[in-house]
């Protein structure tokens, strides 16, 4: 059965700057809030339990990207921008999905959910991206599934 390298997330609109920070940039097309990571799995069990999936209960989300993060802490591989929402529609529906997966067999991590974008992988210098971030206003929506199809490029295999 093939594999797939798969994670559900929601697209994310935004008023990118036109410049950033040197690193490997990913391209504004595929920048997106990761709501569930599978990592390789077979896609047909997957295919299977869609139909069950609950669905967001909402078509559009607007937050604010607030401050920069480089993760994971202590030696980041990546910078982000972390997104704060004015309510918990996003982080309650992260929650319900994570559950409706792990109920499936999915080994989703529970850990706190921290809604952010990433930008760029390594290498970047941490001061670059501190010094260039300001607030910008965003928007999450369209859910999907997706693959990630290697450098830096993801493409929706659901719905």
């Amino acid at each position: 059965m093939v594999s797939k390298r798969l994670f559900f997330a929601m697209d994310v609109a935004a008023d990118w700057p036109p410049e950033l920070p040197s690193g490997r940039i990913i391209a504004e097309a595929d920048r997106h809030l990761t709501l569930a990571f599978l990592g390789n799995v077979p896609f047909e069990p997957l295919k299977a339990i869609l139909k069950e999936l609950p669905l967001p209960s909402f078509r559009e989300v607007k937050g604010l990207f607030d401050k920069s993060l480089f993760l994971p802490p202590g030696e980041p591989r990546v910078a982000a921008w972390h997104v704060h929402f004015s309510d918990d529609h996003v982080k309650n529906y992260q929650c319900e999905l994570a559950n409706f997966l792990r109920t499936k067999g999915y080994p989703i991590e529970e850990r706190p959910f921290l809604p952010h974008v990433t930008l760029t992988r390594a290498p970047f210098s941490i001061s670059e991206w501190e010094e260039a971030f300001t607030p910008i206003p965003c928007r999450v929506k369209s859910f999907n599934l997706y693959e990630s199809v290697g450098d830096l490029h993801y493409k929706p295999v659901w719905p």
